[in-house]
């Protein structure tokens, strides 16, 4: 499973799994990233960097929460 890791425009760095709870059967549920978007491969949903991490649920990527990693400066642990 791919890990997104970008950083917001408010300086944050964001993590989630690359895959959705809709599209994950199709095999093709996973995003490209265009710019400051992600563009899922199915369905052609777009997504802001920004909201990464942010909203969950459909077909939005699997958030990794802040409980469950840990932001070491250059590296991100789990």
């Amino acid at each position: 499973m791919e890990i997104i890791a970008v950083k917001a425009s408010d300086g944050t760095i964001r993590t989630a799994l690359n895959t959705c709870q809709a599209c994950y059967q199709s095999g093709r549920g996973y995003n490209k990233q265009v710019g400051d978007v992600f563009v899922r491969q199915n369905c052609g949903n777009r997504f802001r960097v920004d909201q990464v991490e942010k909203i969950k649920g459909g077909c939005n990527p699997v958030p990794i929460l802040e409980g469950d990693k840990t932001d070491l400066g250059a590296a991100i642990g789990g």
